[in-house]
C-alpha cells in the first residue's frame, strides 16, 4: 500500500511539473515567433535585426527547453499512473 501512495504522489508531481513546464515553454515559443513577425512587419526596426534574431532566437529555444522538459514530466507521470493501475489491479483489496 505504501509503493502505491509513493507511485500516486510521484504521478502528481510530474503531472504539476508537466503544467508548470509546459505553459512557460508554449508562451516563448510564441513570444519568439511573435518577434520575428514584428520585426519584419516594422521597417523601422530593420536595422536592429541582429538584435530582433537574438530575441526570436533566445524566446524560442528557451520555449523550447520548457517544452522538452513538459514532455519528459509528462512521460514520467504517464508511467507512474500506468503503474499505480497496474498495482490496484493486481492487488483488488487496495483502496485510496
Amino acid at each position: 500500500m505504501h509503493h502505491h501512495h509513493r507511485l500516486s504522489d510521484i504521478y502528481y508531481r510530474h503531472r504539476r511539473g508537466y503544467v508548470l513546464a509546459l505553459v512557460p515553454g508554449l508562451i516563448l515559443v510564441c513570444a519568439g515567433i511573435a518577434a520575428i513577425m514584428y520585426s519584419t512587419l516594422e521597417e523601422r526596426h530593420a536595422h536592429h535585426w541582429i538584435t530582433w534574431t537574438g530575441i526570436s532566437a533566445t524566446c524560442i529555444l528557451a520555449g523550447l527547453l520548457f517544452t522538452g522538459n513538459a514532455f519528459v514530466h509528462k512521460v514520467k507521470s504517464d508511467l507512474a499512473k500506468r503503474e499505480t493501475q497496474k498495482l490496484k489491479k493486481d492487488s483488488p483489496t487496495l483502496t485510496d
